[in-house]
């Protein structure tokens, strides 16, 4: 179920779930908090219209389940034959000038460069799929599942960190 769009003003603002009896909440319910806004130290904030190579975490979206897609025009070197991502382990797929290089879903995430994009400018549009775990909380030890969970070593944060061509 959904309720109607709930409109907040500037301030705190405190959800409570009630209830009558302390027997009739087995489960808690799934709550999800939508809208075009990113988490801040603050609370929330308005989405920059756009952001930079990083994890999704650092641009506010530390929460988010769903695709994010970085795009920009790049300059592929005469030389490259490989793209390659640092996706922070998070699946992703690739486009060079408008074509589909695939997905990858586990290292290395590297991708063909069609020959004739060698030497060009081309747009660039690397889609991050991320999982809805994060709103599970931090994983158990021994959890099998948490591979698009960030990790305290830093080693996995789906995002996009960088790009290379090889």
């Amino acid at each position: 179920r959904e309720t109607a769009v709930q409109k907040f003003a500037a301030g705190t603002h405190t959800l409570s779930i009630v209830s009558g009896r302390n027997d009739e909440l087995h489960f808690l319910p799934n709550l999800f908090v939508v809208g075009d806004f990113v988490e801040t130290a603050r609370g929330l904030a308005h989405r920059p219209p756009e952001t930079t190579l990083g994890t999704l975490a650092e641009a506010g979206l530390g929460s988010f389940a769903g695709v994010a897609t970085y795009a920009r025009e790049v300059h592929v070197p005469d030389g490259a034959t490989l793209l390659a991502a640092d996706t922070g382990l998070a699946l992703a797929r690739a486009k060079l000038g408008g074509v589909d290089l695939g997905v990858r879903a586990w290292p290395p995430f590297e991708w063909e460069i069609p020959a004739a994009m060698r030497g060009k400018d081309v747009r660039l549009e690397l889609s991050i799929y991320t999982s809805q775990l994060p709103i599970f909380g931090p994983p158990l030890p021994g959890q099998g599942l948490n591979k698009w969970l960030p990790r305290s070593d830093g080693t996995s944060s789906p995002g996009l960190r960088s790009i290379t061509f090889h």
